[in-house]
């Protein structure tokens, strides 16, 4: 659409208005004159009065200069001083309305709209706007002279960036997706290295991206509880059975587990652990790359990414992981079984956090010796993990040795001894050695390597000192009675 003195273009959803000189049709203003010449961005458009102020355009030695002047409506006033006034006074007042209009304009352009949180789109739209709107005045600061100064678009950029800074903290705290706090995260770069490049300073949106950087590891750490849980729901605690070299490769690259015994036997074989550990082990490296991804592109050193990383994988594994693995430990109908497995799971996993910490050092560049470097605590919680799961056995067991006793109908009054162990004797020492056979899974000697042997060791002495005593709860044996065990 055209109008007499000016001409109104579409772009980027903006609308915008170039003043262009008299006698020169607006029908073939091409949009290059257009961003050549004073330009402005308008939301809604308020049209100017051309019949009392016009601009005109000079070019000279191929340079743009413009400059402004009143033209009397009569034409007849020839007093050189009456009409500098005026064009100083015409001067004035277009700038104070130019400015005044683009404050108003820049309020209507830095408003969000309320659902911008859900899409990124949303997110693209506003930045887009605000990148238009200082382009334009960046362009006239360079290609006028008095309309606007550095201290006009300074101000206007310091109201801006308070202002698109708060909408993006009050938005993005509404986001519980991390890859769109991702894409955010990308898209904010982008619109600060943009602004950057014209001359604006953006350091504080790069604070406030290590600010949203603590969001952004909160949610991811809610998502992995989610993917922890399920892998321990969906767990069998079965060793894993391997019928070919091609299988133990490929779990071997998942999990780096070296058994050199292992490997001399033949196939099918087993691997000590079920399939919780090597999936787990992959959930970790994910995690750590994921919290890689967010600190490319804000201008970190590399100790800095690896401190951040160490720091957030530690929260991963001390609150995520631990309290995941306490869950599996302390739910309802748990067996003997499943607690040795948990026992035997994690001690892989203990044994495998070196190799996390080398994982981390290769991606950051940084060697995992550098001083004041944050050590992973990947140890300490899998020992906390297996120490509960141990105190679990050691309950369960004795909760199952006394409603054995209960429920069996033996005669604990006989008149005198046979010489052989009593039935419930034989029967309670069958149980436990069925028990014990379990604890035969576990790695190493399990006597000398875990809490867990000597609480059943406590449950064994405590058994056979007790039969010995008539304060014992169940047991009361006559004089000349013999224990005989084989």
């Amino acid at each position: 659409m055209a109008r007499a003195g000016n001409r109104l273009e579409t772009l980027r959803g903006f609308t915008w208005v170039s003043f262009i000189p008299e006698g020169c049709d607006p029908a073939t203003v091409s949009l290059a004159f257009f961003f050549e010449h004073v330009c402005m961005c308008v939301r809604p458009y308020r049209p100017l009065r051309p019949e009392t102020i016009s601009v005109e355009l000079l070019r000279r030695d191929r340079k743009l200069n413009s400059h402004w002047k009143v033209k009397p409506r009569d034409g007849k006033n020839k007093d050189g001083e009456r009409e500098q006034d005026k064009e100083e006074g015409a001067r004035d007042t277009f700038e104070n309305y130019y400015r005044k209009q683009r404050r108003k304009q820049a309020r209507l352009v830095l408003q969000p709209h309320s659902n911008m949180h859900e899409t990124l789109e949303g997110y693209r739209r506003y930045f887009n706007q605000i990148v238009g709107f200082f382009v334009v005045e960046d362009h006239i600061l360079h290609t006028t002279q008095g309309l606007v100064n550095r201290a006009y678009v300074e101000e206007l950029w310091e109201l801006a960036l308070s202002k698109t800074i708060a909408a993006l903290r009050t938005h993005s705290s509404y986001c519980t997706d991390p890859d769109l706090i991702l894409d955010l995260k990308n898209l904010i770069v982008l619109f600060a290295d943009t602004l950057q490049g014209y001359g604006f300073p953006v350091n504080q949106l790069f604070d406030m991206l290590l600010e949203m950087r603590d969001q952004y590891g909160e949610i991811l750490l809610k998502k992995w509880n989610q993917s922890f849980r399920q892998l321990l729901d969906q767990d069998n605690y079965s060793p894993i059975p391997v019928v070919s070299r091609e299988e133990y490769q490929r779990i071997a690259g998942q999990f780096p587990f070296q058994d050199p015994e292992l490997d001399k036997m033949p196939f099918p074989k087993k691997l000590p652990f079920s399939e919780f550990v090597p999936k787990v082990y992959s959930q970790l490296k994910e995690f750590i790359y994921a919290c890689l991804k967010y600190s490319e592109d804000l201008h970190l050193s590399s100790t800095e990414i690896d401190d951040m990383i160490r720091k957030s994988t530690n929260l991963l594994l001390t609150r995520t992981l631990s309290h995941c693995l306490q869950y599996a430990i302390k739910k309802k109908n748990v067996g003997l079984a499943e607690l040795v497995q948990i026992i035997i799971n994690t001690t892989h996993l203990e044994q495998s956090c070196h190799y996390l910490e080398e994982f981390i050092s290769n991606i950051t560049n940084v060697p995992p010796d550098t001083i004041n470097a944050t050590k992973l605590y990947g140890t300490s919680t899998f020992k906390d993990a297996r120490h509960a799961a141990e105190e679990e056995i050691y309950t369960n067991l004795n909760q199952k040795i006394d409603q054995f006793l209960q429920l069996a109908d033996y005669d604990w009054a006989a008149a005198q001894g046979g010489g052989q162990a009593s039935d419930y004797l034989s029967d309670l020492i069958a149980f436990l050695c069925s028990t014990f056979a379990v604890f035969t899974h576990l790695p190493g000697n399990a006597i000398e390597h875990a809490t867990l042997p000597v609480s059943m060791v406590a449950v064994w002495s405590n058994f056979r000192h007790n039969l010995g005593h008539f304060s014992s709860q169940y047991f009361r044996m006559l004089p000349g009675v013999h224990l005989t065990h084989s």
